[in-house]
């Protein structure tokens, strides 16, 4: 994975793609909060159809990053139900609203 998007001359930004694994633990929110800190204000594409389970604290990481760069888009492809289901269990729906969604 690459760590910073990059941008030419007006050419919109290479996203910087997040693959989640199955399981979403403690250790892969800490590697998840440092690629989206490494992704700076450039776009980030997530793939989360792998997902059956994801840990609080990973959900708090895209909940921060997501009310901290409000125009800078992260895109969410596949979006498993157990991903979705993580937000909506701990009352965090409208922050997973924010995100752009493709299939």
């Amino acid at each position: 994975m690459s760590g910073q998007a990059s941008q030419t001359d007006g050419a919109p930004a290479t996203p910087v793609r997040i693959a989640l694994p199955a399981r979403v633990n403690l250790a892969a929110a800490d590697a998840l909060g440092a690629q989206l800190r490494a992704a700076g204000a450039g776009p980030v594409e997530l793939s989360a159809e792998a997902v059956e389970r994801i840990c609080t604290p990973a959900v708090l990481w895209l909940v921060s990053a997501i009310r901290a760069r409000p125009d800078a888009p992260i895109r969410v492809t596949g979006a498993s139900d157990p991903f979705t289901d993580a937000f909506s269990d701990l009352g965090l729906f409208a922050d997973l609203m924010r995100l752009e969604f493709a299939s």
